[in-house]
C-alpha cells in the first residue's frame, strides 16, 4: 500500500466545519492581503491583526472543539496542541512579513495574494486545527 493509498483509508472522524474552515480561510487571507494595501502601517497591523484574531477566535470557539476532545479522551490519547501544526502556516507567515515590502500593491495583485493565500488555508487547514490527525488515532 502507498503512503496516498494508507492516507485516504483514514477517514477524519470529526470533520472542520465547513463554516469554520471557510470563514478562518477568508480572514487570514484578509489579512495577508491588507499587509500590501495602501494604508498607514498602523491601519494595515491593526487590521491584520483584528483578521487574524477573529480567525483563531472562530476556530477555538467553535463546538466541533469540544467533539474532537471528547473523540481524544475516548481512545485514551491527550488532547494537546501539537507544535508540527504550525509548521505548514510558514508560507502565510513569510507572506505577512513581506507584503509590505512591496506595498502599496494594485488591487489585483492583492486578490491574487489573498486568493493564493486563501487556496492555501483551505488546503491545510485540516492539519493545523488537528482534525485530521483524529484520523489516525
Amino acid at each position: 500500500m502507498t503512503a496516498y493509498a494508507n492516507m485516504k483509508n483514514h477517514i477524519t472522524p470529526v470533520p472542520t466545519p465547513l463554516v469554520v474552515r471557510a470563514t478562518s480561510s477568508v480572514l487570514v487571507a484578509a489579512g495577508v492581503a491588507v499587509m500590501g494595501a495602501d494604508l498607514a502601517n498602523s491601519w494595515k497591523a491593526a487590521t491584520m491583526m483584528l483578521c487574524i484574531g477573529t480567525a483563531m477566535l472562530v476556530i477555538f470557539s467553535h463546538p466541533y472543539r469540544r467533539r474532537m476532545r471528547e473523540y481524544t479522551e475516548t481512545h485514551n490519547r491527550d488532547y494537546k496542541f501539537r507544535l508540527a501544526a504550525l509548521l505548514p502556516l510558514f508560507p502565510v507567515w513569510l507572506a505577512l512579513m513581506t507584503m509590505p515590502a512591496f506595498a502599496p500593491l494594485a488591487i489585483g495583485w492583492l486578490i491574487i495574494a489573498g486568493a493564493v493565500t486563501f487556496g492555501w488555508m483551505w488546503l491545510i487547514f485540516p492539519h493545523i486545527d488537528g482534525s485530521r490527525a483524529l484520523a489516525f488515532i
